[in-house]
């Protein structure tokens, strides 16, 4: 059946093979339709829309939802862009994409209120016209749901969810536009953030307590922003304010101390340099708490161990003054005292009032250095070149300085016996199966152990030769090499005669320990002692090294006798 419709009073010239053909027709034609019979329907409002108008009306729909979702992202990017953080962007990499995005923000970020108000504006106009372009096609239930749908899928999620991870980006893109809107709807918006200025506080951006920064800090090592050192540092330099000396000194027992009349000779000067420490406490009237003066290792360079110079002397010459500090002083107040220049040790004391039968008196607690604070901050011991950081069951790390080689000292004190203590002979040995070539050489060949090569040079007396003294002449053989411990020779060889000195630690003569009997060494120079001191050595002789292979060449033949004795008896049972 043929259907006609009539517009405005007006059939359609041409018929149509359904009702609902033409029913689209009018749909799209009309903003509604009215039929008064199937054959005749009519627009309610008699208007009629070109094709050209419904294609404008439609691109017109698609630009609003373009800027919806537009001011909805920027809403959410831009103002949840702390200016503090923008700040940082720009400080921290000024070359940066990031950096050159955030300088093209910030001025208008900087006007907060004003830049809410106008993109909360523009949302919410655009939105509106939004819904009443679309209810010119739907109507009732299918025009709710499908302007919700549009709005929010299009212009609120995907926007906001875009513009939360790329704010900056997209603001700085569309930053033209933004300023655009910002003085299109300055009349309306200028007023209303007026107002907001006056309700609330100026906004200052998000600024964090010592605490808060600390968890950001672990929270950006957990991301892995932050490598474990660099939070650790960071960590303690900011928690560090809120410590005390009582956390971090060391306490009086562990101190190692001087009393102001020990004499300073070799012994006692050995044992400060074994210490370590370059600032040491000075106590009096052999009392621990009373403290009367500090003893910088410096001090004693010019100290001769021969004088026996009290330590007293020394500390009234010097005149080190004493820094006290209580327990309770925070880290902070104590590191500006020591970066004032005055100490870098300060002594913390206490008051003692727990003897009701006296007045409370003054307490020494222990002490504090600089460097205890710098590890405090850096959370990690620092150690010098003589320590070994051990751990040790209920505390974090010690120093351990035994380690070092303090035998050695002991070859240098003049008045000393003539004869060798084990750990003087032990770093004889050392220094010999380093710079001994034969020694060195029968040790990695295994022909000795450094157990015989000991026991040989514990038995050695220790030679002391004075000014003027021949150890070598030139034309005579020798059969010996010599270690000089301490004191100055020269050598003179050549037929130039020519001179050279050796010192401490040099060994004279090694030709003659890779002599045979076929072959022996004539020396080819000759040796004075040249220096003021006694010179203290010790000789080598070929016969005790070869000795040493024979009874080390017997021992492995012994034992490989047993050995085979146990095998053959194993195997007879």
């Amino acid at each position: 059946m043929a259907v006609f419709v009539s517009v405005n009073n007006a059939e359609l010239l041409r018929p149509y093979d359904s009702f609902s053909e033409w029913r689209l027709l009018m749909d799209a034609n009309c903003s509604s339709t009215m039929c008064t019979s199937l054959d005749l329907c009519s627009c309610s409002d008699n208007t009629y829309k070109p094709t050209y108008q419904i294609f404008l009306e439609w691109l017109l729909i698609v630009l609003l939802i373009t800027l919806s979702a537009l001011f909805s992202g920027l809403t959410l990017g831009l103002m949840s862009l702390d200016k503090v953080g923008l700040e940082i962007v720009i400080g921290a990499d000024p070359d940066s994409d990031e950096a050159k995005y955030a300088t093209v923000i910030q001025p208008w970020r900087n006007m907060g209120n004003q830049l809410l108000c106008t993109l909360l504006l523009g949302n919410v106009s655009v939105n509106s016209m939004l819904s009443i372009f679309l209810s010119t096609y739907t109507s009732g239930t299918i025009g709710f749901i499908s302007s919700t749908f549009l709005i929010v899928i299009f212009g609120e999620i995907l926007p906001q969810a875009t513009c939360s991870r790329h704010a900056l980006w997209v603001g700085a893109k569309t930053i033209y536009l933004l300023i655009f809107f910002f003085y299109l709807f300055w009349i309306i918006s200028k007023p209303l953030s007026m107002i907001l200025d006056c309700m609330f506080e100026k906004e200052i951006g998000s600024i964090y307590s010592s605490k808060e920064l600390s968890q950001l800090v672990q929270i950006h090592n957990k991301h892995q922003r932050l490598d474990d050192e660099q939070a650790l540092i960071m960590g303690g330099a900011i928690e560090y304010k809120t410590k005390t000396v009582k956390d971090v000194y060391t306490p009086m027992n562990k101190v190692f101390m001087l009393e102001v009349d020990s004499i300073l000779d070799f012994t006692l000067m050995s044992l400060i340099f074994q210490k370590g420490f370059s600032r040491l406490p000075v106590y009096q009237n052999g009392d621990r708490n009373d403290i009367c003066g500090l003893l910088f290792s410096k001090d004693l360079i010019l100290i001769d161990p021969e004088e026996c110079t009290t330590v007293r002397s020394v500390i009234q010459f010097f005149g080190r003054p004493i820094q006290w500090l209580w327990p309770d002083t925070s880290l902070q107040d104590a590191l500006t005292l020591f970066k004032t220049g005055r100490a870098h040790l300060a002594i913390v004391r206490t008051v003692n009032s727990k003897d009701e039968s006296r007045d409370p008196y003054y307490e020494v607690a222990g002490l504090v250095t600089i460097e205890d604070i710098i590890e405090e901050i850096l959370q990690s011991e620092i150690l010098d070149e003589t320590d070994l950081d051990v751990q040790v069951q209920g505390a974090p790390s010690l120093v351990d300085r035994e380690t070092f080689d303090f035998a050695r000292l002991k070859l240098l004190d003049t008045h000393r016996k003539n004869t060798l203590l084990p750990d003087e002979a032990k770093a004889i040995v050392a220094h010999c199966s380093v710079n001994l070539p034969i020694v060195s050489k029968a040790l990695e060949d295994r022909l000795i152990t450094r157990e015989q090569i000991t026991a040989m040079i514990e038995l050695k007396p220790v030679l002391e030769l004075t000014r003027g003294e021949k150890l070598y002449t030139k034309g005579k053989p020798v059969t010996h090499c010599t270690l000089i411990l301490n004191g100055k020779m020269d050598i003179v060889s050549g037929q130039e005669g020519f001179r050279s000195s050796v010192g401490p630690w040099s060994f004279i003569g090694q030709g003659a320990l890779n002599s045979s009997l076929d072959h022996v060494y004539i020396a080819d120079y000759d040796a004075v002692v040249t220096s003021e001191d006694v010179v203290r050595c010790i000789r080598i002789h070929r016969k005790e090294i070869d000795e040493l292979f024979k009874s080390h060449i017997s021992s492995f033949e012994l034992d490989k006798t047993k050995k085979i004795s146990m095998i053959q008896d194993g195997e007879n049972n």
